[in-house]
């Protein structure tokens, strides 16, 4: 299932935030490896699609 939300806490030197989805919920952990290589870092606020997946610890 995929979602839209907004990036929030976005450290870009890290490459790391959450993304908080548009109808409400937990927000979901972002790693810069999850984003299609691009010419432009994301940026905190920016409105994303993104789908949720479980590491080996079962954390999302």
């Amino acid at each position: 299932m995929r979602y839209q939300g907004r990036l929030r806490d976005w450290n870009d030197h890290k490459g790391v935030g959450f993304a908080t989805p548009n109808g409400g919920g937990d927000r979901a952990f972002v790693h810069i490896s999850a984003f299609a290589q691009q010419s432009r870092r994301p940026r905190n606020g920016e409105i994303i699609t993104y789908a949720i997946e479980r590491d080996a610890q079962k954390r999302s």
